[in-house]
């Protein structure tokens, strides 16, 4: 029995026409005679008249009514009429109490109901209902649709969420509130509740109602759904029989950002049950599939201080995860073309007799032709944002095909140099031509750095890459463009 008031009327709620009676007086008649009773029987001695005690039953209906008033704050008073035999009815009221009352988890409150049959006999019942002010919380969870999707085809598709929750409490919540995180990918503003429970419809914009309804608001990161004046049972709550009556839950759908990153989110729901602490649901996580992307690369390299200058254009092919969002790894496979072309002259004497001069003035040409295979078995690639990216990793060299043709033509000349005399003679002259083929040849591997400036996740790119091999020679620099579909 608590001496401030601590509970305000907020709204009563009839369904059969009953009228509220502003003053509870009654004008009692008649008395009711227990002794006497009318009887048909084809006995001469009726059977005597049982009579069961009712604890609930009273017969000072006037003393019954000032003791209520007595010891509670407030009554209200109902007419009822026209009521059938067995017939049920309800009335529903809407209490305010202070947030004190909910804090005190171990306060007991009681609701005492007089029933009077009939306003000209002193006869009633007395029911009375205990209730202890208790906390409610929730064994909950947060699913969704999205755990797994394919980025190529998620733009335009609508994802589904649902909270569900479930008072184990051993009193009833009335007011549910969920804070629920939003990913920075989806639009807030194409969010659309499809389902809830308990079903009530959406609050009003424009007013606060006293009727059951959902709200919804939300902040830079969160969707908040409340449930405004609803009766959710606990499971632990006394005459609560049917478990499905303590879960309830919220459903809604939402449309991706126009413009959103492959990667991955998790959000999660603080769920609070009238005024207790929140509690916080597992995470729901969104996460894309990785999909594959194929790149055409091509490129031309060369060996800077190399002893031949090689030139090579490159063409191959990229394997990475689909539009990445900052790091991955990326593996390559390359062919490579290259030629050279080199000229050389040099002389060759043989003295004969201490007399003669046999001598040959060489010029060797040598042309040559590799088909290089290029393999990155593995790489890291980081985009710095959407226009710029750096890499790193291991490359692999091996020439599958060399072809080498070296051509030499000696011209003849004798010399007498004590005579002063040169002769010369092309019927001596050396023409030769050696041919090398060979393949799988000049393994190299080695490490190397790059960038790539353009469309780093999807799209055209240029870039560079500075390779350093182990063995010689030991240095190579790829130029190189590419296009990721």
């Amino acid at each position: 029995h608590y001496k401030a008031d601590n509970f305000e009327m907020l709204e009563v709620r009839t369904h059969h026409g009953e009228n509220r009676i502003q003053d509870a007086s009654f004008a009692v008649g008649d008395d009711i005679n227990l002794d006497s009773y009318y009887t048909a029987s084809r006995f001469q001695n009726p059977p005597s008249r049982k009579f069961v005690s009712d604890t609930n039953e009273r017969f000072d209906l006037e003393k019954t009514l000032e003791a209520s008033k007595d010891y509670y704050k407030e009554y209200e008073a109902f007419e009822f009429e026209q009521m059938e035999p067995n017939e049920e009815r309800n009335i529903f009221f809407s209490l305010k109490t202070t947030p004190e009352m909910l804090k005190d988890t171990s306060a007991i409150i009681s609701v005492r109901s007089v029933y009077v049959p009939d306003g000209s006999y002193p006869n009633h019942k007395v029911k009375e209902l205990e209730m202890e002010i208790v906390t409610s919380h929730d064994p909950n969870k947060m699913s969704s649709n999205a755990t797994l999707m394919n980025y190529r085809l998620v733009r335009f598709k609508t994802f589904k969420f649902k909270i569900k929750f479930q008072n184990n409490g051993e009193g009833p919540a009335s007011t549910i509130r969920l804070e629920t995180d939003i990913p920075e990918m989806f639009d807030k503003q194409t969010i659309e509740v499809t389902d809830m429970y308990p079903e009530c419809p959406i609050c009003p914009d424009e007013r606060e109602v006293n009727y059951s309804c959902l709200d919804t608001a939300y902040t830079d990161k969160q969707a908040i759904f409340t449930f405004k004046n609803i009766y959710l049972p606990g499971s632990e709550q006394k005459n609560v029989r049917e478990y499905d009556s303590t879960k309830g839950f919220v459903k809604y759908k939402v449309k991706l950002q126009k413009d959103f990153h492959k990667q991955t989110t998790r959000s999660r729901t603080a769920i609070i049950f009238d005024k207790n602490d929140p509690i916080i649901t597992n995470y729901a996580t969104t996460r894309f599939m990785t999909g594959l992307s194929i790149g055409a690369k091509a490129g031309y390299s060369f060996r800077p201080g190399a002893d031949r200058d090689l030139k090579e254009y490159f063409a191959g092919i990229t394997f990475s995860p689909y539009k990445s969002y900052r790091g991955y790894l990326q593996a390559e496979l390359m062919v490579g073309a290259s030629s050279f072309d080199e000229i050389s002259e040099f002389t060759e004497e043989e003295v004969v007799d201490d007399v003669f001069v046999n001598r040959y003035d060489y010029t060797e040409q040598i042309e040559g032709k590799n088909i290089t295979l290029y393999g990155v078995p593995i790489s890291y690639r980081y985009n710095l944002n959407n226009y710029a990216a750096v890499a790193g990793g291991v490359q692999l060299k091996v020439d599958l095909s060399q072809q080498t043709t070296t051509d030499s033509n000696g011209a003849y000349t004798l010399e007498i140099p004590s005579e002063g005399e040169v002769i010369r003679d092309e019927s001596q002259d050396i023409r030769t031509r050696v041919e090398h083929d060979c393949s799988f040849v000049n393994f190299q591997a080695g490490v190397f750095a790059g960038f790539n400036v353009g469309f780093a996740r999807i799209g055209p790119s240029v870039g560079a890459r500075y390779v350093y091999y182990f063995n010689q020679p030991h240095q190579q620099v790829m130029l190189h463009a590419i296009w990721k579909f």
